[in-house]
């Protein structure tokens, strides 16, 4: 009986680098339920959400190298998730009003789309920053909300509060996000 043992990641990677393909078939073994989950919590639709994630395979292929990733896992998701909104952006018109052109609205007044990679690299420093300062619950929220794109109801529902309460939570989180931000001359 031969049993099914994902490799580690560095070992993934390792292939990668030698552009051998079996990566790819390793990395779907290990994340395709993972990327699929982070893709559809985006998409909101099964068919955009495989033709996304099958699409982060081929940028994760192009991307490796040469970059060489500290966690392929963190590095796949995050092509997920980009690969994700662009596809929202690039159909926006007929996804009028979904969850994720809200939440950009949220952010908007936080964070500006017009960043070198150094001020990114920076931005992403502060939030973290900000991120690790908060409380667990609204580390939850924000996360949800702004990394998960959830839509105030479902995170209410999660969390067992108010939409009114969630709401007000993330509007204190993005007042305080802001200052951080403006003091540590980010914005």
């Amino acid at each position: 009986m031969k049993g099914n043992v994902n490799m580690e990641d560095f070992e993934i990677i390792e292939l990668f680098l030698k552009r051998i393909e079996k990566a790819l078939h390793e990395v779907k073994e290990k994340y395709h339920k993972l990327c699929m989950k982070v893709s559809n919590d985006i998409t909101k639709s099964m068919l955009d959400t495989e033709e996304c994630v099958n699409d982060s395979y081929m940028k994760l292929w192009n991307a490796i190298p040469p970059n060489r990733p500290d966690s392929l896992k963190a590095f796949l998701l995050r092509i997920v998730k980009n690969t994700s909104i662009d596809w929202i952006r690039r159909n926006i018109s007929r996804m009028r009003g979904c969850e994720l052109t809200l939440v950009y609205e949220e952010l908007a007044e936080c964070i500006a789309d017009d960043k070198s990679p150094e001020d990114t690299l920076e931005l992403k420093e502060v939030i973290n920053d900000f991120l690790e300062n908060l409380e667990e619950m609204n580390r939850c929220i924000f996360m949800k909300r702004y990394w998960y794109v959830m839509s105030i109801s479902e995170i209410a529902k999660e969390e067992g509060l108010k939409e009114s309460t969630i709401k007000m939570r993330l509007l204190r989180m993005r007042n305080k996000l802001k200052v951080k931000l403006e003091q540590e001359d980010v914005l």
